[in-house]
């Protein structure tokens, strides 16, 4: 929901809770279809539980009653049930379930499923993209009985977050050295040097990284996500004053506008889709089971799935920008 009404989708909403047109949508020229994933992100759902939210924890309520303790949180509502075995906690893991998704959707919608197919995503789509796709390939050839091929036509990622070890260093490069196409550099020596200590030196980021490909350990993957995110990537936030999406804008940047989440938690809203569930723009529970697997610091063969992509005559396009 991200994508539908922050970038591409047909419309916003905005601070008077109404939606807008947006003329730049990709719906101008393509059917799309949103899908939060894995499941308990956005709409997307495990068991639905009556409960509320404190501190980012889903706190499970006996019956769909908001107890006094609880209703000065205004967060009483249906959520998944928040087990970490209800959901995906890696990359791989998360790929079986779009591909099902999918097989739903064509089935149930054959006149979508006749005209090639595009899968479109950003940031951690990274990890997803080349991932999930590679997979619907590997099940396309093997002719499942009853399932629909896919044919998958082009892969578009946005800033897509491939290869940790590579690209936490460009946060580095990005801002210090060799620097940016603004020559934007608020940062004195001593925040430089912590910087690249935080990154080069012995034992930190990047020494991590290295070890965490080197056993896959959920432990030492997590430590190392932990640390670069915190120590590394973080820094630009802390020192920069800057919209990490679009560097022009200083922090807080209202834009792209946020009502939506209210809107779509609205019970006129929720009653006219159909929603299961309240609307999350993250999920803590699956935050916290692909935190527990260090996902976000693994490579977890995005360079290869997405070399076998081109290789199968799929147009693959990554495309990048600071604005």
């Amino acid at each position: 929901m991200i994508g539908l009404f922050q970038e591409l989708g047909p419309c916003g909403v905005g601070p008077d809770m109404k939606p807008f047109n947006n003329p730049y949508s990709w719906t101008n020229v393509s059917n799309m279809l949103f899908i939060d994933q894995p499941n308990t992100v956005g709409f997307s759902y495990s068991i639905p539980i009556p409960g509320y939210k404190e501190d980012g924890f889903i706190i499970q309520l006996p019956d769909e009653t908001c107890p006094e303790y609880a209703e000065g949180f205004e967060t009483c509502g249906t959520y998944s049930k928040p087990s970490l075995q209800l959901t995906a906690n890696t990359t791989e893991g998360a790929a079986p379930g779009m591909w099902k998704t999918l097989q739903g959707f064509m089935g149930a919608f054959p006149q979508y499923a006749n005209g090639g197919f595009s899968f479109a995503t950003e940031s951690y789509g990274g990890h997803y993209a080349p991932i999930f796709n590679a997979y619907i390939l590997d099940q396309n050839a093997k002719n499942i009985s009853g399932a629909c091929p896919i044919d998958l036509q082009n892969v578009l990622i946005g800033n897509g977050w491939f290869d940790p070890l590579v690209q936490y260093q460009s946060f580095y490069n990005y801002s210090i050295s060799p620097g940016n196409s603004y020559d934007y550099m608020p940062y004195n020596d001593s925040v430089i040097a912590e910087w690249y200590n935080n990154l080069y030196g012995a034992g930190n980021c990047v020494d991590m990284t290295k070890e965490c490909y080197a056993t896959g350990w959920n432990s030492v993957c997590q430590r190392a996500d932990d640390f670069c995110y915190q120590k590394v990537e973080a820094l630009y936030d802390k020192y920069s004053n800057r919209d990490e999406y679009d560097m022009r804008y200083l922090m807080p940047d209202p834009f792209p506008y946020t009502y939506y989440v209210d809107y779509l938690n609205t019970a006129e809203v929720q009653a006219a889709i159909g929603a299961y569930q309240n609307f999350s723009e993250s999920s803590s529970t699956t935050g916290a089971a692909y935190g527990n697997t260090g996902d976000d610091d693994r490579e977890s063969g995005t360079i290869a799935a997405s070399r076998k992509l081109v290789d199968a005559g799929v147009q693959l396009m990554l495309y990048f920008g600071d604005a």
